[in-house]
């Protein structure tokens, strides 16, 4: 903070001083033109310090905080009754670390054939890009209906209505972890499934610098429990992908 006062000193120092001679030019030549002169001069002076301001400050928060936005939480859902129709679900928990923000961008890979029918509750859905690459990710725009500040928190919702009739879908939910998060909750509903003897489901890990897209290392074994595998994962460590993968 010291070094955000000390560059915009060197602003203000000026601005003051020369405010200082334009009020004893205004109180000597008491003049109609002068006073409008030196009232203009004030007014622009300050617009450019306020400008100026804000650039610094901005700077400061880029230069504190690489990332946009911090997320303290995720709650992410698969849920299928028939295999075939598929709701994907996030809720994120973020804290805006930007002076000012009005849209957040969502990453998703889905794996199937047919194109995701996109929605939210909180937000916007806007601009949405699906890439061709297998190790690329679909982006979309979540448009905030009131601007964040800095600091500001908000819940962001993401879903996905999903046709996967020729079952070309991967079965598993997947997310990165780039820097500290408070939990993740895992939840797949699998409601076609039938019969008490079902697989586990893998709570797996890779390091997101890893080269190798297969390089996951198993973490623990989750239950099949009320038609659903449900995992909270608190404080996993930064630097990995997680993601709970089962069988279809």
């Amino acid at each position: 903070m010291k070094q955000i006062f000390a560059y915009v000193g060197r602003f203000v120092n000026p601005i003051a001083a020369l405010a200082s001679i334009l009020s004893l030019v205004v109180i000597f030549f008491a003049s109609k033109p002068a006073a409008y002169a030196a009232a203009a001069f004030i007014v622009i002076a300050v617009l450019f310090l306020v400008y100026k301001l804000c650039i610094v400050l901005d700077r400061f928060v880029k230069n504190t905080h690489p990332d946009e936005f911090l997320n303290h939480s995720l709650f992410i859902r698969y849920s299928t009754t028939d295999r075939y129709n598929i709701e994907f679900e996030v809720f994120k928990h973020i804290q805006c670390k930007r002076m000012f923000q009005t849209e957040y961008p969502y990453k998703f890979k889905w794996s199937g054939s047919k194109q995701p029918l996109i929605s939210s509750s909180m937000q916007i859905v806007d601009n949405s890009i699906t890439s061709s690459g297998q190790d690329s990710y679909d982006s979309v725009i979540l448009r905030f209906r009131e601007p964040l500040y800095y600091n500001d928190t908000a819940v962001v919702h993401f879903k996905a209505n999903l046709d996967d009739r020729d079952l070309a879908s991967a079965t598993h939910l997947e997310t990165k972890i780039s820097y500290k998060t408070s939990v993740i909750h895992f939840r797949a509903e699998l409601l076609y499934k039938n019969g008490k003897k079902i697989k586990p489901a893998v709570l797996e890990r890779k390091k997101i610098e890893s080269t190798l897209s297969t390089h996951y290392e198993p973490v623990l074994e989750v239950p099949f429990i009320g038609k659903s595998y449900q995992h909270h994962l608190i404080t996993p460590e930064i630097g990995y992908f997680y993601r709970l993968r089962w069988d279809r």
